[in-house]
């Protein structure tokens, strides 16, 4: 029997109507568990964020009002912001130097800038303290960051920052 007559006889289509729709039936089941596993999965990860952002909003209540505490027009204080950070990111006071100068009035805004010089510091560290800064204080910007290997050592780092902080 040819292809010819078995598209003719009608018991061909007896079985192909039936194995085509278990197919499309077994298809759908494999999307729709695959799609049932990544669904679990993304709220099991949402559920795990959640807890994590409790956490940190309970340890740090003051996260909570952040923007508000931060829309003053109040100069910037970077001797206080910087020694704050860099307390948190355990970098001694006797490494770095911090100054700053008056603001000035750039665009109908004002513009403090400061420098920031750090003597020895790994590179985990520089991120992590530079991350935060940034984060924190949105309005905050690093217009320079130069790294100068110390010499003799694997991870230690001469760093020069300059920072500029615009404000209303």
């Amino acid at each position: 029997m040819d292809m010819r007559d078995m598209i003719h006889n009608r018991n061909f289509y007896f079985v192909l109507i039936p194995v085509l729709a278990g197919g499309w039936l077994m298809f759908s089941i494999a999307v729709s568990v695959s799609s049932a596993k990544t669904w679990t999965d993304e709220q099991a990860e949402w559920n795990m964020v959640r807890d994590r952002l409790h956490t940190i909003l309970t340890l740090d209540p003051s996260r909570r009002s952040y923007q508000e505490s931060n829309t003053t027009t109040e100069e910037f204080d970077y001797a206080n912001v910087i020694d704050t950070l860099a307390r948190a990111h355990s970098i001694p006071t006797s490494v770095y130097r911090i100054s700053s100068k008056p603001p000035i009035i750039k665009d109908k805004k004002k513009m403090q800038t400061a420098d920031l010089t750090i003597d020895t510091i790994n590179i985990q560290k520089l991120s992590s303290f530079l991350t935060r800064i940034l984060t924190n204080w949105p309005d905050l910007n690093c217009d320079t960051l130069t790294l100068t290997k110390v010499a003799n050592s694997k991870d230690a780092w001469k760093v020069y920052i300059k920072f500029s902080y615009t404000y209303d």
